[in-house]
């Protein structure tokens, strides 16, 4: 039963282990995608609401099968085989964080969430001192704020006038 499991753990290393996760991700998003009432809306320029990110999970998902018949299909990349199974707890809280980020940006608006969430990422990361990475975090908002202000997309304001 150990050479099972630890056989399975091999192959979740390799890049078909990792191919077929990313085939199940990919083709789970793509049904979504596919079903969801709004992506067959037609937009003003005749194309489909869900054009293009139907386009875009298509070709994720034709790259990762790509993966998992590959000739160098059964190698381990260096990074993936020092990997533990706490990695992906990880991966998953990072994910949530970025949920509640998504939350609290439509509700107390763009500009008072990014800098908290990014001032944590950041921290997280390791970035120090902390001071410089408070005022990157607010640099960066309000850039990427202005950025997309300047492309006519409104992120969500939340309290603020803007």
């Amino acid at each position: 039963m150990k050479s099972v499991v630890w056989g399975m753990r091999h192959w979740l290393k390799t890049n078909q282990g990792i191919g077929v996760a990313l085939c199940l991700l990919s083709g789970s998003l793509l049904l979504y995608l596919y079903l969801a009432p709004w992506a067959s809306r037609e937009m003003r320029d005749g194309f489909t609401l869900g054009f293009f990110p139907i386009l875009g999970t298509t070709a994720m998902l034709a790259c990762a099968l790509v993966i998992v018949v590959d000739v160098y299909r059964n190698d381990v990349e260096g990074g993936v085989e020092l990997g533990r199974p706490s990695d992906i707890l990880i991966v998953v809280a990072f994910l949530a964080a970025c949920y509640v980020f998504f939350l609290a940006s439509l509700e107390i608006g763009f500009l008072l969430a990014a800098p908290v969430f990014l001032f944590a990422s950041m921290q997280w990361l390791g970035l120090r001192p902390w001071p410089l990475a408070a005022g990157v975090a607010v640099a960066m908002s309000i850039l990427i704020y202005a950025g997309f202000t300047a492309l006519g997309i409104q992120l969500p304001s939340g309290p603020l006038p803007f």
